[in-house]
């Protein structure tokens, strides 16, 4: 639940220091660390999956763990992609927006990650529904692992490829 908590420091602080959940502060400026933040969200989050493996696999009739594993994943992984938009992907389009090329790269890559985003919901609330997870409990492994291929393979593009669009 850390991971969750220091993603939720992310949103903007109201003037009296509470949280405005609404919003993270757009960033149309070079953050130098933003990089390895991202990089290190990526590791924290498919570290989400051999918990949430082991949690199934110890007792498959437990859904409260394994439903609370999916929704502390879920929550973070929406954080994670709320802080690409506002930081990550606003900086590249400012950057990028008179290149026709590169600024068409980032937009396809945006919603790419938007639809994963969906993907990785829909699985979320097919597992954490207890009715759902019930009736599909003997496909939650073949799609857990679907889920982190699908994710581990964006993450590595974005490493490799998108990622360098920001720091060069």
């Amino acid at each position: 639940m850390g991971f969750v908590k220091k993603l939720l420091g992310k949103f903007k602080k109201n003037k009296d220091g509470t949280v405005d959940g609404s919003e993270i502060e757009k960033e149309t400026n070079y953050n130098d660390k933003l990089i390895e933040d991202f990089k290190n969200d990526h590791a924290e989050l498919l570290g989400f999956f051999p918990q949430i493996k082991e949690s199934f696999t110890s007792d498959p009739n437990v859904h409260k763990k394994t439903s609370e594993l999916l929704n502390d994943f879920k929550v973070a992984l929406e954080i994670h992609v709320m802080v690409e938009d506002n930081k990550l992907y606003t900086y590249l389009k400012s950057k990028y927006g008179t290149d026709e090329r590169h600024k068409a790269f980032v937009e396809d890559i945006q919603d790419e990650m938007t639809n994963i985003t969906k993907e990785a919901i829909f699985f979320n609330r097919k597992y954490t529904n207890r009715q759902s997870y019930d009736n599909n409990r003997e496909n939650f492994l073949n799609d857990l692992q679907n889920i982190h291929d699908l994710l581990a393979k964006r993450f590595k593009m974005e490493e490799d490829r998108l990622y360098s669009l920001y720091s060069s």
